[in-house]
């Protein structure tokens, strides 16, 4: 996409389609490996606007959902092996980490109690997805 605006007008389209029709049972990942280098778009970056992205889409969604949570559950992923800094984890409904390109198994464990010990920690679900 060109530009952050397109970004943002592309997150939103795809919030409401998924409203639209009608599906409760989604996890909503903004982007995936979001601090990986190809991405030009702070928007989605960690270090850039993810967090308010997160936000407008859970707002966005908001009374919307016929789910327990009464929206859409959203989350953001970084590249293997890294564990997302504390505002992000307080943003995420449940967060997803990665453990592709992790070479000790024991690393995969060390991540989720990194994962549990920061502030903005509450008990999300914590995914494995790659």
């Amino acid at each position: 996409m060109n530009d952050e605006p397109s970004v943002i007008r592309a997150a939103e389209a795809a919030t409401d389609w998924l409203i639209d029709k009608g599906y409760t049972n989604v996890l909503v990942e903004v982007a995936n490996e979001a601090d990986n280098a190809g991405f030009k778009h702070d928007v989605i970056k960690p270090s850039g606007g993810a967090v308010q992205l997160i936000e407008r889409l859970k707002a966005r969604s908001k009374n919307r959902v016929a789910s327990p949570a009464g929206r859409l559950l959203v989350s953001t992923s970084l590249n293997g092996g890294r564990v997302p800094t504390d505002s992000l984890v307080g943003a995420v409904d449940f967060v997803l980490l990665h453990g592709n390109g992790v070479a000790d198994p024991a690393r995969i464990t060390q991540m989720v109690d990194e994962t549990r010990k920061l502030p903005n920690y509450r008990g999300q679900p914590i995914v494995f997805n790659e």
